[in-house]
């Protein structure tokens, strides 16, 4: 959510791209972020004695994410060419 709010607030990424998911989210909100906030608040004292921990562990796990999507997606996909890419003979 981070990313895509920083992606959203620099204007790299379209708000009519992510309009349809929004709705969803919207929709079950309470569903989705209750419980968190309920947990957090219980645990918040152990939370904040482990900060670094954590936001150690949670940079290193979405990086190791981003590694493992791109690589898979480049196994399956492979190398296309693009139409209309330069350098193609038309």
């Amino acid at each position: 959510m981070l990313i895509l709010f920083v992606l959203l607030a620099l204007q790299i990424l379209p708000a009519k791209w992510v309009n349809p998911g929004c709705y969803v989210l919207i929709r079950y909100m309470a569903l989705l972020f209750v419980p968190i906030g309920v947990g957090v608040m219980q645990y918040f004292d152990l939370l904040r004695a482990q900060f670094g921990p954590v936001v150690v562990s949670c940079a290193i796990s979405t990086l190791v994410v981003f590694v493992v999507v791109s690589w898979s997606s480049h196994l399956i996909h492979g190398e296309r060419k693009v139409v209309g890419q330069k350098g193609t003979k038309k």
